[in-house]
């Protein structure tokens, strides 16, 4: 079993690694994912082309977890393909297999823009982050 986890979330817990790890082992393959609060919409250019049932959608967090042989495999077959890798969990996907979800955390934020790191901070300093 593999644990991949992205640099840009820093609020990752060692009880998130262990549920991901746990549903892992059971299916094969499995990521951290947080319900989405704000309606999500598929763009066309500058228009909405579609929005998306908010009940049927979740925001994918690392860790993610995945036997070896089948990441590896997930890599190789998107590589041969062509496709960008820039989720792990959608390439096992890809190849038809099982990815399990399991409930994430809010406090598990990905860093990646000047707003992140104020709220980061802020929660760092109200002392909200050990208390959740």
């Amino acid at each position: 079993m593999i644990l991949v986890h992205d640099g840009a979330r820093p609020g990752v817990t060692s009880e998130l690694c262990a549920k991901v790890l746990r549903a892992a082992r059971e299916v094969g393959a499995a990521t951290a994912c947080v319900q989405v609060a704000d309606s999500t919409a598929v763009l066309r250019g500058s228009q909405l082309e579609q929005v998306l049932p908010r009940a049927d959608l979740a925001a994918i967090q690392t860790p993610q977890a995945f036997r070896l042989a089948l990441l590896l495999r997930a890599h190789r077959e998107a590589q041969a393909a062509g496709r960008d890798a820039d989720d792990d969990a959608a390439l096992v996907l890809a190849l038809g297999e099982p990815v399990a979800a399991v409930q994430g955390d809010p406090r598990n934020l990905k860093v990646t823009r000047t707003e992140d790191i104020l709220a980061l901070r802020s929660w760092l300093g109200s002392g909200a982050w050990a208390r959740q």
